[in-house]
């Protein structure tokens, strides 16, 4: 049987891939361009990046933004008409998953108008004709929607979604620039990562899935694993691994399809306005413990994708079970909650799990199913706690979307605030600066305390020395005294043997003057080569008397250099406790400010979140939503409080 894969023309990558729009535009002599993006990025700057890119090189557009989440029919023919009346040649998508998916129906029936009723389109419609070129941006890492032949249009008179399989939709360039995701708030980049990590396992596990697809599908899981937790953070590393990982899962589903993640999750986006990327996310673990059974070996693969460790020495229970484990552990360290309490109505059950078996996606499922299963499916995810305030407010309101909360967060940082905040920053770095000086000032001091050690220490060998030279000195002066009482004595006794040999006296005291003498001399040089012996050891080559002057000397030296190292010493306290007192007053400044600009930033929250139940209280259609949205908007608006109090601190 023979396998295929449909790709773009044309695709760059990377951060700066915008900067080839303009070249691909010339290349295939396009005239002008008709812009599908939403409303949010219109305001936001995103779409600007792309119009000054065009408008350098003089090339003419008309935009296009009246898109909301989860594209409606009606979305779709007012594009068309607006496409048609602005004489375009061509179209530039601008967006996440609804641009993408608004701008590929639009040009499908543009080239193929006997589809202009959009509701013919679903499942693989019999088009003759490939749609109008698109060059697909990028501004999500998640739908994929710019290398895929699948798009989802909501049908608002009948609260469902359908998926669309078109060969002739696909853009001709995708333009996958992170620097056009870095404005992403974390819960949008949660709920697309999520999105891209459904799309690779199910397309991983499918029943069309092949060798080709899955080399994508894997690695995409592989990457998704590691790099979506950065890309929540807003790392740049991150962001850019992500987008990779998104266009690559795109590759291999957009060619083998889906499963019942996505035939469940599409009714919950179309009944109840539910983020396709977080209603994907929750669905997902459970799904894949529904499936485990008939994916063979492939949730081994799935489980080493994620960095589980000896997968080949483990059982199918085992490496099955570490493989949902991963996928829940990612969605619950990126903020997803777990079921769908609050989004789902229980009365609904039997409509949504219809709507998910007749979805073109559930054929692809590993696993075949049925209305039963799939009700089982979801009353599991109404029976655990959801805690999740922001994703209350989005989905409590059907037409609460991810762009509409994240334009409405973006609101609340006026510049005055962003000013501030840069004073904040400027006064923090100025505190670093100024721990720095304590942390060398306090090097000096030990420096100098190490210094009067050392001084002390000499001093103190010094005077050891000079107390053991003196010690010899008085041995030597002792032996001495003692050697000429002895002379004495021998003077007396041999003067009295001879005193009566007159004529002997003269040689007499000649002879014993040299004995005496020779003997003092002789003790004298012994005692001296004692000393020098002793001085040998001590490692001073100079006599007494020189060495006896210089400790006097030292001894000094050595008292002045302790008081300096006092007087030092009751210096840098001093100076160190003043610059600790100034970085504990600096400190204290500085978190009064920040308290005060948290309270401004958190009343402008609170007045945003009241202006918006007000504006959209009266533009929801079902009754029931709008009585909830009545009942439910002050304990919002308190758990919104609270929430924020706790994300500032």
């Amino acid at each position: 049987m023979a396998q295929r894969i449909i790709l773009n023309e044309v695709s760059y990558h990377g951060f700066g891939a915008i900067n080839h729009i303009t070249e691909e535009v010339k290349k295939n002599k396009f005239k002008k361009a008709f812009i599908c993006t939403d409303k949010g990025l219109l305001e936001f700057g995103g779409v600007s990046k792309i119009t000054d890119l065009l408008d350098k090189e003089n090339l003419a557009y008309e935009v296009f933004s009246d898109i909301q989440p989860n594209p409606t029919i009606e979305n779709v023919k007012d594009g068309v008409e607006k496409y048609k009346s602005a004489g375009a040649d061509y179209i530039i998508a601008i967006g996440g998953g609804s641009p993408m998916d608004t701008a590929k129906a639009v040009a499908i029936i543009i080239n193929n108008p006997e589809f202009s009723d959009v509701r013919s389109l679903e499942g693989v419609a019999d088009t003759k004709n490939k749609c109008v070129p698109i060059i697909a941006v990028a501004t999500t890492a998640g739908t994929a929607a710019e290398v895929t032949i699948n798009y989802v249009i909501t049908d608002v008179e009948k609260d469902r979604k359908f998926v669309c399989v078109d060969p002739h939709d696909l853009p001709i360039v995708a333009i996958v620039d992170p620097g056009m995701m870095t404005s992403m708030p974390k819960e949008l980049t949660a709920a697309t990562g999520l999105d891209a990590l459904t799309h690779a396992i199910e397309g991983f596990t499918t029943k069309a899935a092949w060798e080709m697809t899955d080399m994508f599908h894997l690695k995409a899981i592989e990457l998704i694993a590691k790099y979506l937790r950065s890309a929540v953070n807003n790392e740049p590393e991150g962001r850019e691994k992500m987008a990779l990982a998104s266009y690559l899962a795109g590759m291999g589903f957009s060619n083998v399809g889906l499963g019942i993640v996505h035939s469940m999750a599409h009714p919950l986006g179309a009944f109840y306005g539910t983020p396709h990327g977080i209603a994907n996310a929750i669905i997902l673990p459970t799904v894949m413990e529904y499936n485990a059974e008939f994916t063979g070996e492939k949730f081994r693969d799935i489980a080493k994708a994620f960095g589980v460790k000896h997968t080949r020495k483990m059982s199918p229970e085992e490496y099955r079970k570490a493989a949902v484990d991963k996928v829940r552990e990612l969605a619950s360290d990126v903020g997803i909650p777990n079921n769908l309490k609050g989004i789902m109505d229980i009365k609904d059950l039997d409509f949504i799990a219809e709507s998910a078996l007749n979805d073109v996606c559930t054929g692809g499922n590993p696993r075949d199913t049925n209305l039963e299963d799939i009700k089982e499916r979801n009353k599991k995810f109404l029976n655990t706690n959801f805690s999740d305030l922001f994703l209350e407010v989005k989905l409590i309101i059907k037409n609460y979307s991810e762009e509409v909360n994240q334009t409405s967060k973006i609101s609340f940082f006026d510049s005055e605030i962003k000013r501030k905040i840069e004073d904040f920053k400027s006064e923090k770095d100025e505190i670093e600066k100024l721990k720095k000086e304590i942390f060398y000032k306090k090097m000096d001091y030990n420096n100098e305390k190490i210094r009067e050690k050392w001084e002390i220490q000499k001093f103190e060998k010094f005077k050891m020395k000079k107390e053991r030279l003196e010690k010899i000195r008085n041995i030597r002066n002792a032996e001495l005294e003692d050697l000429d009482k002895k002379t004495q004595i021998e003077i007396e006794i041999n003067y009295e043997e001879e005193v009566e040999n007159p004529n002997k006296k003269s040689g007499f005291f000649s002879k014993l003057s040299s004995k005496i003498f020779g003997k003092k001399a002789e003790k004298v040089e012994t005692l001296q080569e004692d000393d020098d012996k002793q001085m040998q050891k001590d490692e001073e080559k100079s006599d007494f008397s020189e060495n006896i002057e210089n400790l006097d000397i030292l001894d000094e030296f050595g008292k002045e250099e302790v008081l300096r190292a006092k007087r030092l010493d009751s210096i840098k306290r001093e100076e160190i406790e003043l610059l600790e007192e100034m970085l504990k007053e600096k400190k204290e400044a500085l978190k009064k400010a920040q308290e005060k600009t948290k309270e401004e930033y958190l009343k402008n929250i609170i007045k945003n979140v009241r202006n918006y139940f007000s504006s959209q209280s009266n533009q929801i259609k079902n009754v029931f939503f709008r009585q909830m949205i009545n009942e439910k908007k002050v304990e919002i608006i308190r758990k919104t409080e609270i929430e924020y109090k706790n994300l500032l601190n």
